[in-house]
């Protein structure tokens, strides 16, 4: 083997008072750092980079670009609208930019938020990078108005590729498009997409082996090649429009199919079909159609299964059969009395007949749902199972009982004790199970209207488990409430309980110092001083918990790892004290508690979220503090004490969201300034009051005091929630002057949403203003529902499958015909005033939920107004 030259670690880029780290280890050859360095979770292996020349190298190689929520840490923030458009597209562009694209193998790209906020320069060039030759697999999720540019595939970078997933897009293939040689596995899902276009790119795909077509509704016909000779296994589910699917793909041995209604069906007499699964959901009597029409269609079809919601007509004898299947469905009304009065069908013998179960068996006559041949498996053959009288032995090779108890750690709670139950190999391992999450959704409890009986199966089964664990070796605990506390042990790291509100949860079980994480529901907690079980504790979340002001300060004055503090609805507390010796203390977020004060010399405080009456802050002159979600219950005109009072408590502010009930004061002109603030959110909720609309007084144009006050903002967004309208409504006539403020311009800011938009004369007035003076402006958003029960911002449910149909927030009539006048007042005063570098998006109600016509039938038809037409009574808190 030749000698590879120098060590990855040893990076340019590293240096301590001017001399260079040196590894002090074995000398690996850079291409096994290398290695090293692919195998690392993508966020840890791009940091990584940023801080190395040496892995900086290694990163432009990087195979891997799993560029997801998830992966990118972004899953556990509570973000806003444009919020996580900016912050997506920012790691996204920061983790390319490093990027050669020379090495890629897979690529993951999931863009799940509102496309519209997502500059389409930086997706093309973000695929520019990725898509190369060498590239395997590619999966991405795209903006629904997207094109993904075939070019892409052409040339070189198309032949290696091996599985392709589109989602939510437009793909528009064509003759000039290179063979893709390697391609086995083809997904599109909601893709734009012709007939004549999917011929084209699956002809080119000789050694496709499986393809998925979901709701791509332009395809109406579906032919397959009979070039696709490794083509196994189709399946089309949701393609409204299609009418026909054709194959000729002699090896195709797997289909399965999912519409609306029958399409024609041709797979060749010979047809090689030997599973089918197949639901019509709006086709009558579907059964009746499948035992006359599809065994000369599927002849040597062996596993069926049938989907079928509307059977009227029975199911007749026929002469034709199918020879190979082996599974069936069908239903009907109620059976009582003698069984000696069930009809019988003498003559007709199943010989080949083994295993049969009914799913579903009611006591109907005339028919039960079934399903046949779920055959049992063996789980696991432990020492002590046997069968006929022989035990099974286990053949593979021998491996160590802690490599067994890693294997039996990774499962699933339920199957893990399951496992224990039934082999005293796995019963040992399962008295050192680290991981007891014993809540009602693990233990497969389905929650019953007898709350005491419930809870009665609940504690049962969590007392049978905890007697046959030793306590040894937990990590994690998590329980509602028990009597037993046999899983808190020296050693354990993480403890959720959820507790009996009269218990008083015992501090002396926490006397080790390997806990990091603690989270304590509905008790009493007294901590003491000299606890000592805090010192590695990094997280504390305490919710309707009894703990006085002193306690709480003998607990975090001995919790110096702390990073996040969480108080929820702890009532006996009146001033929160963080001491200065929190060094590590970045979040902290305070609701719905009694407090008065609450001070902070935590010197590296960087998020505060509070929600609760009006408190004194203090968090000192040299405040870090940069992210700030705040909420004041009882305090009225919120917003004006925000811009007067609050510059001077926290200098730093780069990202600010407010939440204001009441706002009847305009919001005044001030001088002192947010010189940092970048990103501003501002919720008007108008559901608290009595007639469940923002007041009258407030005029919305007085906001641009608030953009006045931010020099820098890069972010703007305006979430308007009530169920009436007060404001005077904006002329129909576009010859209607309206106001103006000259002189205030707002030269940074880039993105503005306002979701709620209504006709008001000034929420028009506030948006012609920043559309003439925000210089830098890209894209306005005018949302004209405040639907809060979009929080991945996917957009209407008739917009995209992502959502169910009839899940859009439910409004009454006069905010439907308030939304119409919104589109109406865009329209009229707004389109035209928008520069031609600015995108304008404009959500409109939704077509099913918000469809006047619609609901006014349903109300019709059931005699009675349905939920749709009236405002749901709930208080939305956003949090």
């Amino acid at each position: 083997m030749a000698k590879r030259k120098g060590t990855l670690l040893q990076g340019g880029g590293s240096s301590q008072g001017g001399k260079r780290l040196r590894y002090s280890g074995p000398d690996l050859p850079e291409d096994i750092w290398r290695h090293i360095h692919f195998l690392m979770p993508l966020r840890d292996a791009a940091r990584a980079a940023c801080i190395s020349q040496a892995f900086l190298r290694s990163w432009r190689h990087h195979p891997n670009l799993i560029l997801r929520k998830k992966t990118m840490g972004l899953e556990h923030k509570a973000y806003r609208r444009v919020g996580m458009a900016r912050d997506f597209t920012s790691t996204v562009h920061s983790i390319l930019k490093n990027h050669s694209g020379i090495g890629v193998k897979r690529l993951k790209l999931d863009i799940i938020y509102d496309h519209r906020n997502l500059n389409i320069c930086y997706l093309n060039n973000w695929l520019q990078i990725a898509i190369t030759p060498g590239i395997e697999e590619i999966t991405l999720l795209l903006p629904s108005k997207y094109t993904f540019p075939c070019s892409l595939l052409s040339g070189g970078n198309g032949r290696s590729l091996q599985y392709l997933k589109l989602v939510r897009c437009a793909f528009r293939p064509t003759a000039s498009l290179g063979f893709l040689s390697s391609l086995t596995k083809l997904h599109l899902c909601e893709v734009r997409i012709k007939d004549d276009e999917l011929t084209c790119l699956i002809s080119k795909s000789l050694a496709l082996k499986q393809l998925e077509l979901l709701n791509c509704r332009q395809i109406i016909c579906l032919k397959i090649p009979c070039l696709l000779e490794q083509l196994s296994c189709l399946n089309v589910s949701l393609c409204e429009n299609l009418q026909m699917i054709e194959s000729k793909a002699p090896n195709l041995s797997t289909f399965s199919y999912i519409s609306n209604l029958v399409v024609e069906l041709s797979l060749k007499q010979s047809s090689q079909v030997k599973t089918l699964d197949i639901d019509c959901y709006d086709e009558s009597n579907f059964l009746c159609h499948v035992i006359t029409k599809f065994p000369n269609i599927v002849p040597n079809l062996e596993t069926l299964t049938l989907h079928s919601i509307d059977e009227r007509i029975n199911t007749p004898m026929v002469a034709s059969k199918f020879l190979h299947v082996q599974q069936g469905e069908m239903k009907h009304d109620s059976v009582f009395g003698d069984a000696s009065n069930l009809r019988r069908m003498p003559g007709h013998k199943h010989e080949s007949l083994k295993d049969v179960e009914i799913i579903g068996f009611c006591s109907a006559t005339n028919g039960v749902i079934t399903s046949m041949a779920k055959r049992k498996g063996a789980f696991l053959q432990g020492d002590d199972t046997s069968q006929g009288g022989k035990r099974l032995r286990y053949s593979e090779p021998y491996l160590t009982e802690d490599i067994w108890r890693h294997i039996h750690s990774l499962m699933p709670l339920r199957d893990a004790a399951r496992a224990a139950c039934i082999s005293q190999a796995f019963l040992r391992s399962w008295r050192r199970y680290p991981n007891l999450i014993l809540t009602a959704g693990t233990l497969g409890l389905e929650l019953r209207k007898n709350w005491k009986v419930h809870m009665a199966r609940y504690f049962d089964r969590v007392d049978h488990i905890l007697k046959n664990h030793s306590g040894i070796g937990v990590k994690r605990f998590s329980v509602v409430a028990a009597s037993s506390y046999i899983g808190i042990a020296s050693g354990i790291e993480e403890i959720t309980l959820s507790l009996p509100p009269e218990y008083s949860f015992p501090c002396s079980l926490l006397s080790g110092r390997s806990l990091q994480h603690l989270e304590l529901v509905n008790c009493a907690f007294r901590p003491v001083a000299g606890l000592g079980c805090s010192r590695n504790l990094t997280k504390l979340h305490l919710h309707s918990v009894l703990i006085t002001d002193d306690e709480l300060a003998c607990l975090l004055s001995e919790s110096f790892a702390l990073k996040h503090l969480d108080l929820s609805d702890c009532r006996e507390m009146v001033y929160l004290k963080i001491p200065c010796s929190l060094e590590q203390l970045s979040y902290l977020d305070v609701s719905s508690c009694r407090l008065q004060m609450i001070e902070s010399k935590a010197p590296n405080l960087s998020s505060l979220s509070y929600s609760g009456n009006l408190v004194e802050l203090s968090l000192g002159q040299s405040s870090q503090v940069k992210t700030l979600d705040i909420e004041f219950y009882d305090k009225a005109n919120f917003l004006c004490y925000v811009i007067t009072k609050l510059q001077n408590i926290v200098p730093n502010l780069e990202s600010l969201t407010i939440h204001s009930d009441v706002e009847r004061i305009n919001t005044p002109m001030v001088d002192a300034k947010f010189l940092h603030l970048n990103y501003l959110e501002i919720y008007f909720d108008g559901l608290d009051g009595d007639d469940e609309a923002f007041p009258l007084e407030y005029d919305y144009l007085s906001l641009v005091s608030v953009l006045d006050a931010s020099p820098v903002l890069d972010t703007f967004i305006l979430s308007v929630q009530q169920g009436g309208m007060k404001h005077d409504l904006v002329s129909g006539d576009t010859t209607t002057i309206l106001r103006t403020m000259p002189g205030h311009k707002h030269e940074r800011l880039k993105e503005v949403m306002i979701i709620g938009f209504c006709s008001a004369t000034s929420m028009v007035e506030l948006t012609c203003h920043i559309l003439e003076n925000a210089t830098s402006l890209e894209t306005i958003t005018l949302d004209i529902v405040c639907d809060v029960d979009d929080l991945e911002d996917v957009g209407r449910c008739c917009t995209t499958t992502l959502r169910k149909t009839g899940s859009c927030y439910p409004l009454r009539r006069e905010m439907i015909l308030e939304a119409h006048r919104g589109v109406m007042a865009i329209e009229r005063y707004i389109r035209r005033k928008v520069p031609s570098n600015v995108e304008l998006i404009v959500r409109e109600p939704c077509t099913w939920c918000h469809d006047l016509e619609r609901l006014d039938a349903l109300e019709k038809e059931n005699g009675h107004i349905i939920p749709h037409l009236i405002l749901s009574l709930r208080t939305f808190h956003y949090c």
